[in-house]
């Protein structure tokens, strides 16, 4: 039988991801309260902890899907989807990935959750959200995204490669020639000045001029 902190979890809170404040306004009487039954839902397994005051509907209470990149910035913030996870979600790369690998201007963390690993890389950029952008999933949840010149930015940022145009990017990630061709003027323009490292500045000139745009 469900507790009553579980049944109002799974009629107020349709996403299924919550923090130990959203637990307090759902009708418990007093802090102590919330702790006692927060804590007999994941004894039976009726909540799964995700980090320290953020929780999740186990799988066969959830009305929608919860998965890894969902999360992401809720576990750690701020950040956005990106390097292999987003380059692999936007077609650019064949690889399977089995981690969500994420950019945050915060210390580097790889933290194992029960939805899967998620990697944290540190970028020092002047607009951390700049080539991001805010995806909205068919149930209704969104999480953000990097989109692909900002993965590519971000994969040279983080891993500090010394690559100036495209053949790294065939050689290396397998990128085709395609895909490379879908990228805009804008996309540069938007980045234009973003990232702090040279190296980055200089990946992005390069690629640009050698595309034409």
């Amino acid at each position: 039988m469900l507790s009553a902190l579980v049944r109002e979890v799974v009629d107020q809170i349709p996403r299924g991801v919550f923090t130990t404040g959203e637990l307090g306004v759902l009708g418990m009487s007093s802090r102590d309260s919330v702790y006692g039954a927060t804590k007999r839902a994941l004894k039976s397994g009726d909540f799964i902890r995700l980090r320290r005051g953020l929780y999740a509907l186990a799988p066969y209470l959830r009305k929608r899907p919860v998965e890894a990149h969902l999360v992401a910035q809720d576990v750690y913030g701020p950040s956005y989807v990106s390097l292999e996870t987003a380059l692999s979600m936007h077609g650019w790369i064949p690889e399977g990935v089995f981690s969500t690998s994420c950019v945050t201007s915060r210390p580097p963390l790889s933290i194992r959750t029960p939805l899967g690993y998620l990697d944290y890389e540190r970028s020092r950029q002047r607009t951390l959200f700049a080539g991001v952008r805010r995806y909205i999933v068919p149930m209704g949840d969104a999480f953000y995204l990097a989109t692909p010149l900002k993965a590519l930015a971000d994969y040279v940022d983080v891993y500090e490669k010394n690559w100036t145009g495209t053949d790294p990017l065939s050689g290396s990630l397998r990128i085709e020639a395609d895909s490379l061709a879908e990228l805009t003027s804008a996309d540069f323009d938007e980045l234009e000045g973003v990232y702090l490292e040279k190296r980055t500045a200089r990946f992005l000139a390069g690629l640009r001029k050698e595309l034409g745009l």
